[in-house]
């Protein structure tokens, strides 16, 4: 550990998440009528100059909950601590939701702990069942972070394959109802769409072998089901699939196909959502035949989309890439800014959160402002010599970049899927998945598992 570490985890102590003084507390939405939690000696709300003078990587070795206190926790006070992991927001720092929760399950013990117990998925179902959208959005200062991360956990294969058909047609009508009350209660304009589709879409996999084959045969659509992101979806693609999808979920759950909510045009005096890809909103109308995908896209145009697209690198190789139209909702772009703000006190940030550009992208292809391209593997830019390797260095001591290299290197994160740019003398800027754009140390970022950094220049 870092000179910089101040902080260690107790072995006995247990109590709520967060403590009194931490992250959640007791009156945290999460925190179920006698849950113990798990009380983490260091959050950035306790104790903010320590937390600011720790290294990542150091605060997450910090966090981990002494194996001892974890197999003796109840699977509900696990799903609590978890919920209350400082560094939960780091899974939108990646390519994909998927790729993002993985990536905290590989850094924080507590989270495999969970997913690995028998009871998890019926845990996890009952807290979601619990949870009042329009609550949480008004208490819960990173509401869209936490609920994000929690239907995520519904979308795991520990929670839809641990269950029966019966449970799996109990949490989908749950979803479907949550999905609703995104749309109709809180007008759209919160939570994202993209983990409501994935649960249904990923628990219809399951249980229906039509639909199990389309998601094997269509690359775009078995882009979703696999990472869960919005952008990995192409409108051409989703229009036959969403067409059956409420027939699908009322044949193989009972769930009526009207009880999915439906589009109506502004005209017609119906509350439109800027959701994330809002497709459940599109399911009832698309299958009635009263909208056709077009007119949904029309209603729906601050939605993230994509259509496939390339670039090329320098040398004049094609590099596959998704160009973004629309974004994530106003209150996602608040809640990452605010998060990240406390998360990383030591990165600047000079542009919001979206989903228009990634890390790669930017990095490789254009730093302008106009970016609208996300890049998932940019490796022909340094295979094809557009790019030569310049130098490297440890990311565990990356306390500042190479400083004789000049200003425009090119910078991989070495096993952690990120790129960055050298724009100052010992600093890098980069982006952080569906978060912002930061100036920051090298090491001062949520890719920890990164080994080296190693830099190209052209």
């Amino acid at each position: 550990m870092s000179a910089a570490m101040i902080v260690t985890v107790p072995t006995t102590a247990v109590a709520h998440v967060g403590g009194p003084d931490g992250a959640g507390g007791d009156g945290a939405w999460y925190v179920q009528d006698g849950g113990r939690g798990y009380g983490y000696q260091i959050t950035p709300e306790a104790a903010p100059e320590k937390w600011a003078k720790a290294d990542p990587s150091d605060l997450v070795d910090a966090l981990q909950i002494p194996d001892g206190v974890l197999e003796e926790m109840s699977t509900a006070s696990l799903l609590e601590a978890v919920l209350g992991y400082p560094y939960l927001g780091n899974y939108l720092a990646h390519s994909t939701p998927q790729q993002g929760v993985d990536a905290v399950r590989a850094e924080f013990g507590a989270l495999d702990e969970l997913l690995g117990r028998d009871d998890a998925g019926a845990e996890i179902a009952r807290a979601y069942a619990a949870t009042d959208l329009g609550a949480v959005a008004a208490a819960d200062e990173f509401a869209t972070i936490r609920v994000g991360f929690l239907e995520m956990l519904v979308a795991q294969p520990e929670v839809l394959e641990g269950s029966d058909l019966a449970g799996r047609a109990e949490l989908v009508d749950e979803v479907v109802a949550k999905w609703e009350a995104k749309d109709v209660e809180l007008g759209g304009d919160v939570y994202g769409a993209e983990a409501s589709a994935l649960i249904t879409l990923r628990a219809l996999a399951i249980d229906d072998r039509e639909f199990a084959q389309e998601v094997i045969d269509d690359p775009a659509i078995d882009g979703f089901v696999t990472g869960g992101l919005a952008t990995a979806i192409d409108h051409e693609e989703w229009d036959a699939v969403l067409q059956d999808v409420a027939v699908r979920i009322d044949e193989t759950y009972g769930v009526a196909a009207d009880a999915v909510p439906s589009v109506q045009s502004e005209q017609d005096g119906g509350s439109v959502g800027s959701t994330a890809l809002n497709v459940v909103s599109s399911i009832h109308s698309l299958a009635t035949g009263s909208l056709t995908w077009g007119e949904v896209q029309a209603i729906l145009p601050a939605a993230p989309t994509q259509t496939g697209s390339s670039v090329k690198t320098p040398k004049g190789s094609t590099v596959a890439t998704l160009k973004i139209s629309g974004d994530l909702t106003a209150k996602q772009i608040s809640d990452n800014n605010a998060w990240v703000a406390q998360a990383y006190p030591k990165a600047t940030r000079l542009r919001s959160s979206t989903a228009k550009y990634n890390c790669h992208s930017y990095a490789w292809y254009s730093q302008a402002t106009t970016n609208t391209m996300w890049m998932n593997d940019p490796s022909k830019y340094w295979t094809d010599g557009s790019y030569a390797y310049s130098s490297s260095q440890p990311y565990s001591t990356a306390s500042t970049a190479l400083s004789p290299l000049k200003t425009g290197h090119r910078v991989r994160y070495v096993n952690g899927d990120h790129s960055a740019y050298k724009s100052g003398a010992t600093t890098l800027t980069s982006k952080w998945g569906q978060l912002g754009l930061y100036t920051h140390a090298p090491n001062h970022t949520p890719y920890t598992a990164t080994t080296s950094l190693y830099y190209y220049w052209r």
